[in-house]
């Protein structure tokens, strides 16, 4: 089976590389949206996960102000369109792609016991690798 590539999109886009053979990560970092289009360039045989959020997750009634409510709309507008435009270029690229809601935030230390991953990781990072990490799809 080819590897799985795990994208978490947004200004910091969090990527990971998992490759089942060894059932380890072989990638854990970030890049931004023009990085994230040329690792789904350069492997196109590989399968990838892209988070695609929830928006209903994001209001909450607790939400400061309607300055505040509106940074919050615009931020995740911006994320959903991030997502919206990798998944499209996956498909026009014929490359497998599926989409996940997020599985929730890890802090590192347990990141790190779960996936075995001894490098320097971000929220971001660490989405991704959650999203791949231990994906076996045929």
């Amino acid at each position: 089976m080819s590897k799985v590539i795990g994208i978490d999109p947004g200004v910091a886009t969090g990527i990971a590389v998992y490759n089942p053979s060894t059932k380890e990560l072989e990638m854990c970092s970030s890049t931004d949206f023009w990085g994230a289009i040329e690792i789904i360039k350069k492997n196109p045989s590989c399968l990838f996960v892209i988070e695609r959020s929830k928006t209903d997750a994001v209001w909450h009634s607790g939400a400061a102000n309607q300055a505040t409510r509106n940074k919050t709309a615009v931020n995740v507008g911006k994320v959903l369109r991030e997502a919206d435009l990798l998944i499209e270029f996956c498909h026009i690229q014929g490359i497998k792609c599926k989409t996940l809601h997020p599985v929730g935030k890890v802090n590192a230390r347990y990141f790190k016991s779960i996936t075995g991953w001894k490098g320097r990781t971000n929220e971001h990072a660490r989405d991704a690798g959650m999203l791949c990490f231990g994906v076996n799809y045929p």
